[in-house]
């Protein structure tokens, strides 16, 4: 039951819909860890599990998989859970934007690409905090409000009804947010360069040219399996003349064809010479 409306979620909103299913997926496995590790007494059990899916830049070469896993962990408390719903908020209502101006698959891309690469820029900003943990999802957020904003800047957004701004100024407003949310520290910081991310994005765009389309060529030519080299070579005789080559049946199938569409006339002098080849060859058999 509910994998068939995960589904329907997921075919109905494409990559945002699949987008918003893992973050919540991601919350709910840490709730259901925090309370099993409550339950059997070893509530210090949860931090050492969950530490395995957070990018730290001392021991990120031995857990390159967390260039993944920080987007979807989130911390059990107050100010998290509401990180959390500013992250899915902004996601929503600017992910949709994306897709209505750039369509799913290039938002796809876009997401596929933007969290990895802001783990890395995490990474570093976690060696310059002393290796502070870096996890949600805030900086590929940003990444996208930022290149809906800076494509349609005068667009103009209504604030809960009371309030109306421009994109541009609505987006500035909501970086604002995010790094209140989390503070002047490593996180804060990967979520400007977020920020960044996306103008640079939507700059490119301007120009004509999709990153992410470039990217991902790039990346399927780089794996793209080579055709081996056959271990033999092809000779063809130079001194043996047109003249002097077999004709096929079937050449001479689609020639006769032709003869009895559009008559002998129409046949080329190539045609004509391969047609009494033939009929010489098939004398001089008989």
């Amino acid at each position: 039951m509910i994998k068939e409306e995960i589904r329907k979620i997921i075919d109905k909103y494409g990559t945002l819909g699949l987008m918003l299913v893992l973050l919540f997926g991601g919350l709910l496995i840490q709730i259901v860890l925090s309370i099993f590790f409550s339950i059997i007494g070893k509530e210090l059990g949860y931090h050492s599990v969950i530490q395995y899916f957070l990018i730290t830049g001392d021991t990120f070469i031995f857990k390159p998989w967390t260039l993944i896993t920080y987007g979807f962990i989130y911390p059990l408390h107050l100010g998290g859970v509401i990180g959390f719903l500013i992250d899915c908020m902004f996601l929503w209502s600017f992910g949709g934007m994306f897709m209505q101006l750039w369509g799913n698959e290039r938002l796809k891309r876009f997401l596929i690409l933007s969290v990895p690469l802001l783990g890395v820029i995490g990474v570093l900003f976690s060696l310059l905090f002393r290796n502070e943990p870096i996890f949600t999802m805030a900086p590929v957020v940003m990444s996208v409000v930022f290149a809906v904003a800076f494509l349609t800047p005068d667009y103009p957004v209504s604030v809960w009804g009371m309030v109306q701004l421009k994109m541009i100024y609505f987006a500035f407003v909501a970086l604002i947010i995010e790094f209140i949310t989390w503070g002047a520290s490593g996180i804060g910081l990967t979520i400007i360069a977020g920020a960044g991310a996306g103008f640079f994005f939507t700059y490119q765009m301007k120009k004509g040219n999709d990153l992410s389309e470039t990217i991902f060529l790039f990346i399927k030519e780089l794996f793209k399996k080579r055709t081996r080299k056959p271990n033999f070579k092809v000779t063809i005789n130079p001194d043996k003349t047109d003249n002097e080559k077999e004709i096929s049946q079937e050449e001479v199938d689609l020639i006769l064809d032709k003869i009895s569409q559009s008559g002998y006339q129409s046949l080329t002098r190539q045609e004509k010479e391969k047609l009494e080849r033939f009929s010489g060859k098939r004398k001089s058999d008989n």
